[in-house]
């Protein structure tokens, strides 16, 4: 700051050295002058600032004065009476201390209370585990699947290497009963692709002897346009037979009876239309499927029903009961169940022995085999009546008849014998 004056009437003013030079016009005396042409003289006691004025510049903003506390020197607002920080009141110069109050109770937010870390650790924790329980668990799968696979290829070649040592049907039945079920079957079904013939043969057998309810995976590879994977699953159905399909096809789910119907439909090569499937897949009585399959294929009454079974003169003590179901029919004499030839209709071809085990007490068809030889025929080409031939030849030399009803008297080793058999309707 500089102080000038004015050179006509000595009035005094304030100003800055960027004002220096420059016209200014007197407040005082209200002439013009050139302010720094005079300078007020030099005292010892200057005038008081506040009867100067600013002059040739613009008056610099006055520092507004911060009141401050009395006693703590804490700033204050203009019209504060109270100092905040330390109570004093500006007037009396008293200090107030604040009371105390009681803390009131106030509710956090209930996950406020939660212990986050340590959730975060269990949670992590957890999380590790379960990655490491499922991945044992997928690797156990996999060893159980791996010995389930392993399982069932030694149940195949087993079942393939007892046919090709020439195990009993009988025996193989027992042997394997119950092996193949629904849920291993279409692995069983792959033996129908095997190149050893001897694990295709064995998978009719196999499979028939199962516990098996659906047998679509069959029918899909029966309609297979690969002849020989659909003549093989033919012979699945063949083995199974007619009388189980029918008790399938009246099976108390729909979803057992269609395939099943199905089933019948290509075993006695019946057309595949809707309105049949819907009548041979209906909730009905096993007769009555029966009686509907009997139609669609022709019923022949005539060979069917009770009948005494002629060998050459002698008749036997034991009726034959014939019972038709499609084109197959059974022959039931003894505790023996004989199914017709599904290659040509209306005709038995059964095995001596099978006839001695079925019409004697505790006979051993293995043991008859060692003996004997031979097979008894039975056809019906009319559909009426039955007649055929039993064949036998002794095995070696026997000194009385072979057990069951096959009266053939004593036989030498290597005779063969061969009588008429007739089937007379009772």
């Amino acid at each position: 700051m500089i102080r000038v004056a004015c050179p006509h009437c000595q009035r005094t003013f304030r100003t800055t050295t960027e004002a220096m030079g420059v016209t200014a016009v007197c407040s005082g005396c209200h002439q013009s002058f050139r302010i720094g042409e005079a300078r007020p003289p030099f005292t010892w006691k200057p005038t008081s600032l506040a009867e100067d004025s600013w002059i040739g510049v613009e008056p610099p903003e006055e520092k507004k004065e911060i009141k401050h506390c009395i006693i703590c020197d804490a700033p204050l607002g203009d019209d504060a009476i109270r100092c905040l920080a330390c109570g004093a009141n500006q007037i009396t110069g008293l200090v107030h201390k604040p009371r105390n109050r009681p803390v009131q109770d106030v509710k956090a937010p209930f996950w406020a209370l939660l212990p986050i870390k340590p959730l975060i650790v269990v949670a992590v924790v957890a999380a590790i585990g379960m990655g490491v329980f499922v991945a044992i668990k997928s690797m156990f799968k996999a060893a159980v699947d791996d010995g389930l696979e392993m399982a069932q290829v030694r149940m195949i070649r087993k079942a393939a290497q007892d046919l090709a040592n020439g195990m009993d049907p009988d025996d193989f039945a027992v042997t394997h009963a119950g092996r193949v079920t629904d849920k291993n079957l279409p692995r069983a079904l792959e033996m129908l692709n095997a190149g050893d013939a001897m694990i295709r043969a064995a998978a009719a057998p196999l499979i028939a002897c199962g516990k098996i309810t659906q047998v679509q995976p069959i029918v899909d590879k029966a309609k297979s346009t690969d002849a020989a994977l659909a003549s093989g699953a033919i012979q699945i159905l063949q083995a199974l037979g007619p009388r189980r399909l029918v008790e399938l096809s009246v099976d108390d789910q729909a979803e057992v009876r269609r395939p099943a119907a199905e089933a019948l439909c290509l075993l006695f090569k019946i057309p595949l239309d809707d309105r049949t499937l819907e009548m041979l897949s209906s909730a009905d009585a096993p007769a009555r499927r029966i009686d509907q399959l009997n139609r669609l294929c022709r019923a022949w009454p005539r060979a069917v029903g009770t009948f005494s079974l002629v060998m050459g003169e002698e008749v036997a003590p034991l009726p034959a009961v014939i019972e038709q179901i499609g084109r197959t029919f059974y022959l039931q004499i003894g505790t023996g169940r004989f199914v017709s030839e599904f290659d040509t209709e209306r005709t038995f071809v059964i095995p001596v022995e099978k006839w001695c085990a079925a019409t004697g007490v505790a006979v051993d068809p293995k043991e008859v085999r060692s003996w004997i030889s031979g097979t008894l025929t039975l056809a019906s080409p009319y559909g009426a009546g039955w007649e055929g031939e039993l064949r036998v030849q002794a095995l070696r030399k026997l000194a009385s008849a072979p057990p069951g009803f096959l009266p053939v008297g004593e036989l030498d080793g290597n005779e063969t014998v061969v009588m008429p058999v007739v089937l007379q309707q009772r």
